[in-house]
């Protein structure tokens, strides 16, 4: 449902070759979330370059928010992807700095696989001894995926790892494994999910209103 939701706003936002408003106040350019504006983190992974990339995303997203979901929720699950994919594109801009522009739900995708592989981490830890070998496994497993899906000349490899790297830290922070009906509770579960959407629905209001302010000004 949450993949779906991409490629609906996909059709209201247009491919980015439309060089719609959408873009211009959503995607992730470095400098301005350096200087302010880091609801950009947020809206760039809503926004997609063309129908190809909403649909390779929408699918691969699917998976693995639903192995996410089915380990920690179906409400903590989408938060803290979302919560991946904008640290992700926090640590991007940081290491640009400058003039680098970044759109997609990949980051977020890639989030989840860190998620994952934290979250597995902590399920073998249960598990009883482990080699060294055996702990690796999970996050090896997670460079491997992200070398196979995130590594093709026209994607944003440092945004992927960037999402891995913050999904394994909130895999690590906020993503304790719980099993059977330890999970967090529906109460928790349904206030993580409406967070979800207050987040992005938050975050393009304060695009929006950003850039009605700089027409103010400008007049």
């Amino acid at each position: 449902f949450v993949m779906l939701l991409l490629v609906l706003f996909y059709v209201v936002t247009g491919p980015a070759s439309d060089s719609s408003a959408w873009f211009v106040r959503g995607t992730a350019a470095s400098d301005r979330i350096l200087h302010g504006q880091v609801w950009r983190t947020v809206t760039a992974l809503t926004l997609h370059a063309d129908t190809l990339h909403v649909l390779g995303n929408a699918l691969t997203g699917s998976i693995f928010l639903s192995a996410v979901n089915r380990r920690l929720g179906d409400g903590r699950g989408p938060l803290l992807m979302l919560v991946a994919g904008a640290l992700g594109n926090g640590m991007n801009a940081l290491w640009y700095r400058t003039g680098h522009l970044s759109i997609g739900a990949s980051t977020a995708v890639f989030g989840a696989v860190g998620i994952l592989a934290a979250t597995q981490l902590a399920v073998d830890r249960g598990a009883g001894p482990r080699s060294w070998l055996e702990r690796a496994a999970p996050v090896v497993g997670g460079f491997a995926l992200l070398g196979m899906l995130g590594a093709s000349p026209h994607s944003d490899l440092l945004a992927h790892l960037f999402g891995f790297f913050a999904g394994i830290l909130v895999g690590i922070v906020g993503g304790r494994v719980r099993r059977g009906g330890e999970r967090s509770s529906a109460l928790v579960q349904i206030v993580c999910a409406v967070a979800t959407v207050a987040i992005v629905m938050g975050s393009w209001s304060l695009a929006q209103s950003d850039e009605l302010l700089r027409h103010v000004v400008a007049r």
